[in-house]
């Protein structure tokens, strides 16, 4: 076989997957347009269409034929927006990845954790990996290697399952799990970029000026032998540990399931500079505002709507009300029933 048509052959498998599935077409919009599809829908046929439909914004998302149809507040009939198929490399960003990048990746990746399988490695060993501007979760690349360096946690830390989430010529975005020593998962690390430099592909970190996270809570109370009391929601965690880099910055507003439509808002804390940011709401049925960064929900139809692994918008805003940033939080599980 010519070698430039088996090069090209080995480029282009990965190409060659089957078709995105609804459900999948309907996850995804769900969380890039989580306003006009919000909540966690179940899937239903109609007349040749498989559906979902989302009460609270009353509109219809739907394939039938290869197409992508939509209806409701959006479209007063039903409206054509364009072939699934055009949808593919956003749906699924990993299938539309060659085979070598793929690699070039995955090695980039799970070789920076095994410089851990035996030790700490030094600072001079890292910082070839990590490109000049380099920052994750508002820390530079000095200061984001020290923290490895000496967090005991790290020692024996294995990155793998390395799958992309985006590529746009020499910068990629990737997820991965991160295992302890014992092998145990951890957390998926989402939003991580790395750039082609030189034919090597160097660590840039999630760009992001804020370390955020996210994470379902179940708390159980109890005082002077009462009955417990179980309080069930979600904590959106928002630290600014670098304000030089984020001054403008007023609020940010977090979408996604299980939150109202319009989001939360969240602001700087009162405790200084790195302090957590925290939001105000009321609990439904009830009366008193409540300040924290933990937002209850304690409803379990509405906990039903989150799927495990949900993923949440945080756009950040200037003083000005114009958009900064758009960040993403992931939770790997929904919160617990109260039943």
């Amino acid at each position: 076989m010519n070698r430039h048509i088996a090069l090209q052959l080995l480029l282009c498998s990965s190409m060659a997957q089957a078709a995105i599935t609804p459900d999948q077409l309907f996850d995804w919009a769900e969380i890039q347009y989580y306003a006009l599809f919000p909540g966690n829908s179940s899937t239903a046929q109609y007349e040749g269409y498989t559906y979902r439909y989302y009460p609270q914004s009353n509109n219809y998302l739907a394939v039938k034929d290869g197409d992508i149809w939509v209806l409701g507040t959006i479209a007063s009939s039903p409206l054509k927006i364009a072939p699934v198929a055009d949808y593919q490399c956003q749906v699924l960003p990993d299938v539309c990845v060659d085979n070598i990048t793929r690699s070039a990746l995955t090695h980039a990746v799970t070789s920076f954790s095994q410089l851990f399988s035996q030790g700490h490695p030094s600072a001079d060993q890292l910082t070839p990996l990590l490109a000049d501007d380099f920052l994750h979760n508002d820390k530079q690349r000095s200061t984001h290697i020290a923290d490895l360096i000496g967090d005991a946690d790290t020692l024996g830390m294995q990155f793998a399952n390395v799958q992309a989430q985006a590529l746009s010529g020499d910068l990629a975005t990737v997820s991965f799990d991160v295992l302890d020593a014992l092998g145990t998962l951890q957390e998926r690390v989402y939003g991580m970029q790395l750039r082609k430099i030189n034919q090597q592909w160097l660590w840039l970190g999630n760009q992001q000026r804020f370390e955020t996270g996210a994470w379902a809570q179940a708390l159980r109370h109890s005082r002077n032998n009462a009955a417990a009391t179980l309080s069930q929601g979600l904590e959106f965690s928002i630290i600014d540990a670098d304000a030089s880099n984020s001054s403008d910055i007023s609020h940010a507003i977090i979408t996604g399931p299980g939150l109202p439509v319009a989001g939360l808002t969240y602001v700087p804390g009162t405790g200084g500079a790195g302090n957590q940011w925290v939001t105000t709401f009321t609990q439904p049925g009830g009366t008193a505002s409540i300040t924290s960064p933990y937002y209850q929900i304690n409803n379990d139809t509405t906990i039903q709507r989150i799927p495990n692994a949900a993923i949440y918008q945080m756009q950040f805003y200037r003083a000005d009300a114009s958009l900064a940033y758009t960040y993403q939080a992931h939770i790997l599980q929904r919160p617990h029933l109260g039943a």
